[in-house]
C-alpha cells in the first residue's frame, strides 16, 4: 500500500552482476520487498542457480544472463525483464570489478588493453544498460536507476591490480549519473549512485584482505570512522532505498556507504 491506501504496482528490477556478492545481496533485498528481480551475470549456470535459490524462498525472479559490455546481450537482458512482468522499472548497475584483468601495478607500464577492459566492464556497461532501459521507463513515466560506484571514485586509494582504470571508471559513473539525472528527472525517472567502501562482499575480497601484511590490514580498517568494513545488507539497503517509491526526490545524489572513510 502507498500513503493513500492504494496498492502499489509490482515493480520489475534488473540487477547486473547479481549472481554473487554485492549484486546478489541487492537482488535479495529487492526480492524481499516484493519486486520481480532479474538476475544477471556472464555465467548462465550461476545465474540460473541464483534464480532457483530465490524461487525456493518464494521470491519472484528471472534469469537475464549476459555481458554488460555487449549491446546485444544487454538488449536480451532488457527483453527478459519485459517478458517476465511487462516492464522494466528499476535498473541497478552493479556489474564491474577487475577480477581476471591482467595489469601492471606500475602506472608507467599500465597496458592499454587492461585500461579498456576495466572501463568497459565498469563504465561502458552502465551506459549500455541505461541506454537500453530508459525508453521503457520513459514510456511508463516512472523509473529508478541506481548506479553502484565505489569509494575509489572519492578518495585516492592506493591501487592494486588495474586500480587506475577502476578509479577512473567509477569516477565516470558519478559524472554520467549527474547528467542522466538532470535529463531524466522530468520523465519521472530518478538516477542516483551508491558508493560503497570496503565491503565484505565474498571470498575474493576476503582473500585479498587476508593476504595483506597485518599493518596494512590494520590501516585499511583504521581508515574508517567505525573501524570495520561493511557488511552486505548495509550496501543493499542503501540501494533499496534509492530504488523505492519514497526516493522520488533524490535526484543525482551520491550515497556514500563507507563507514566514514570519505565525508563530503
Amino acid at each position: 500500500m502507498n500513503g493513500n491506501g492504494a496498492e502499489r504496482p509490482v515493480r520489475t528490477a534488473l540487477v547486473t552482476g547479481s549472481s554473487q556478492g554485492i549484486g546478489r545481496a541487492i537482488a535479495e533485498w529487492l526480492a524481499r520487498e516484493g519486486r520481480v528481480v532479474g538476475i544477471n551475470g556472464r555465467d548462465a549456470a550461476a545465474v540460473q542457480a541464483t534464480v532457483e535459490a530465490f524461487t525456493a524462498q518464494g521470491w519472484r525472479a528471472f534469469a537475464a544472463p549476459g555481458d554488460v559490455t555487449r549491446a546485444d546481450d544487454v538488449a536480451r537482458m532488457v527483453d527478459a525483464a519485459l517478458g517476465a512482468n511487462g516492464s522494466l522499472d528499476i535498473l541497478v548497475n552493479n556489474a564491474g570489478g577487475v577480477a581476471g584483468v591482467e595489469a601492471s601495478a606500475s602506472f608507467e607500464a599500465f597496458e592499454e588493453a587492461a585500461w579498456h577492459a576495466v572501463l568497459d566492464r565498469n563504465l561502458t556497461g552502465v551506459f549500455l544498460c541505461c541506454r537500453a532501459a530508459v525508453p521503457h521507463m520513459k514510456a511508463r513515466g516512472w523509473g529508478r536507476i541506481v548506479n553502484v560506484a565505489s569509494e575509489s571514485a572519492r578518495v585516492p586509494i592506493v591501487p592494486r591490480t588495474a586500480g587506475y582504470a577502476y578509479a577512473a571508471a567509477k569516477s565516470g559513473i558519478l559524472g554520467l549519473s549527474r547528467v542522466l539525472a538532470s535529463e531524466l528527472g522530468p520523465y519521472g525517472i530518478t538516477v542516483n549512485v551508491v558508493a560503497p567502501g570496503f565491503t565484505r562482499s565474498g571470498p575474493r575480497i576476503e582473500a585479498f584482505y587476508n593476504a595483506l601484511p597485518p599493518e596494512k590490514q590494520a590501516a585499511r580498517v583504521a581508515a574508517t570512522a567505525v573501524k570495520r568494513w561493511a557488511e552486505l545488507p548495509e550496501i543493499a539497503s542503501a540501494v533499496g532505498y534509492l530504488a523505492s517509491e519514497e526516493a522520488s526526490y533524490c535526484i543525482g545524489a551520491v550515497l556514500d556507504v563507507n563507514g566514514g572513510s570519505f565525508m563530503p
